[in-house]
Formats: C-alpha cells, structure tokens, sequence
C-alpha cells in the first residue's frame, strides 16, 4: 500500500461516506528508504553477529547495534555527520535506557527504569 488514508467523514442521517489518501512518495519529508535491487542469490533468514554497523553511501556509520563488553544490548543512531544523536540500551540487570544528545555529543534527554533511574545534570 502507498498510500496513508488522511482524512474520513462520515455522515449521520443520510448514510454517506469519503476518505482521502496521499501518495506517501510525495509527502514523505524525512526520505524513504533505499532498496537494495533484488538479487539472484537467495536471501538469508538469520544472521548471528555480534556486532552490526550501518553505512551510508559516504562509508560513514548511521547505525550500531550490538552487545557490550558490559553484557549490554546497544543501539546508537548517528546523523549524516557520524555524530551520535540517539542511544537505547538494555543492561545485563534487565534496566533500560534512551538516550539523545545534542550538536556536542552531550547528554541532553535521558529516559530510564531500572537501577539507572533518576536524573540527570
């Protein structure tokens, strides 16, 4: 489906109904994603790593997800400029963390439950 329904009316007394779709491809501001073309190889189900890292054309990182040396689960987004922007990470206690930061790289929104809970300068 490429299109998102916008708007629906529905009318009372006379039984009437209209909905309006946008062409997602058309409103879409932040991009779409780019497909990679099929291949004639078959595709893998699974893949085990321990580490995985997102790449843009440039060759920078966009994305990390993996395991820390902590027992952590980690995924960090990084902007166009390889700055890290956005953190979410599971700790080996099972305590959770989101995490954004600003143009500096410094801590500016921190969202926790667990043992890391509270807040923070």
């Amino acid at each position: 489906m490429t299109e998102r329904p916008v708007k629906l009316a529905v009318g009372i007394g006379k039984v009437r109904a209209t909905a309006e779709t946008w062409d997602r491809d058309k409103i879409a501001k932040h991009g779409k994603l780019v497909e990679a073309k099929p291949l004639e190889l078959e595709v893998q189900k699974q893949v085990d790593s321990k580490l995985f890292v997102l790449r843009d054309e440039s060759g920078r990182e966009r994305a990390k997800l993996g395991v820390t040396d902590t027992n952590a689960t980690s995924l960090s987004l990084y902007d166009a400029l390889g700055k890290e922007r956005i953190s979410i990470f599971v700790l080996a206690d099972g305590s959770s963390t989101v995490a954004l930061y600003d143009d500096q790289g410094l801590v500016r929104t921190m969202l926790s439950r667990g043992e890391t809970a509270g807040l923070r300068d």
